[in-house]
């Protein structure tokens, strides 16, 4: 077939090249896909940070609506708006990141956990609004932000699922530990 030394002399490295393109392809391939999971991972654990955040304050409009609703509107009512627009803030924060989440390619149960919560923040203003009225007994106007919250911790539990790094995943254990421990004795209402 390859009679001629020039053309064995050609033929010859070209082997070796073709093996080294090979790897080499192969390796660029892994490391996109490790590349875009940590751009995941990044997005998501943000995403915790937020959630933590918008449990923190929820947490705190809940202590103040009991203070309202217990005094029958008597107390806490401008600590409770006040608090209301710290809990909107926060609220406009993770639903702008959870607009720019893409969640195509993350986990049915992280997804179905996204789809929970965001469906359970639309209900803040009729809540508020039958809070305001008095019109809604207060365990039920505490039970609002237990079953609110503990769907936020969900998601921040279900993100500690996500297969990848260990590391990034063992960092966000503590922090979906943290929220329950702050919120514990509310969640144990459900």
């Amino acid at each position: 077939m390859f009679k001629s030394i020039k053309s064995k002399l050609i033929i010859l490295p070209a082997i070796p090249l073709m093996v080294a393109l090979y790897f080499m392809g192969a390796a660029i391939v892994t490391r996109v896909g490790v590349v875009s999971e940590m751009e995941t991972l990044i997005s998501l654990s943000q995403l915790s940070i937020k959630i933590s955040a918008l449990v923190h304050e929820a947490q705190k409009e809940r202590g103040l609506t009991a203070g309202f609703v217990g005094s029958k509107g008597e107390k806490f009512a401008s600590e409770l708006t006040a608090q209301r627009k710290t809990v909107d803030k926060e609220k406009n924060i993770l639903t702008a990141a959870l607009h720019s989440l893409k969640t195509d390619s993350l986990p049915s149960d992280l997804q179905s956990a996204l789809k929970k919560a965001k469906d359970r923040m639309s209900g803040f203003e009729s809540h508020r609004r039958m809070v305001d009225s008095l019109s809604i007994s207060g365990d039920k106007a505490l039970s609002f932000y237990t079953r609110n919250n503990a769907l936020m911790i969900d998601v921040i539990g279900q993100v500690s699922k996500v297969k990848s790094d260990p590391k990034l995943i063992t960092s966000l254990l503590p922090m979906k530990i943290s929220s329950e421990v702050k919120n514990g004795p509310v969640l144990k209402e459900l």
